[in-house]
């Protein structure tokens, strides 16, 4: 009898486990069907109703015509942005979290663009930066 105890503990302690995965697999955050050249605002909508979290910087770490750049960005509304280059095509960088803590940056055109474009994005990846 105790050897059947044992199973039937066995078993529920089993269960139990592939439950909690479950829930953890539930409250994991996929990441939205971003493509290319989409305007960036509708980007940044989908990935915060999916529940990501935009990321802050702090401008004051940046040189003078980079923070202009990302301060013109962040007035509107895009805190997320952590660096605007001065040069050439002018991309920004901006950064999103998931609830695991997974960065996700994602690149966009020109700020001074009518509307910012999605360039690219890369994920949880060392090469984001």
């Amino acid at each position: 009898m105790r050897v059947r105890g044992l199973g039937a503990l066995g078993v529920s302690l089993m269960v139990i486990g592939l439950s909690l995965i479950g829930i953890e697999q539930a409250f994991a955050q996929n990441l939205p069907n971003l493509r290319q050249g989409m305007p960036y605002p509708q980007a940044r909508a989908m990935l915060l109703r999916s529940g990501w979290q935009a990321g802050v910087t702090n401008p004051m770490h940046m040189e003078d015509l980079q923070r202009s750049l990302t301060e013109w960005f962040t007035s509107r509304g895009f805190a997320e942005a952590t660096s605007c280059m001065p040069t050439g095509l002018g991309h920004c960088s901006t950064e999103f979290f998931n609830n695991r803590g997974q960065k996700l940056v994602v690149t966009t055109s020109e700020p001074m663009d009518p509307s910012p474009r999605v360039v690219r994005w890369c994920f949880n990846s060392p090469r984001c930066g």
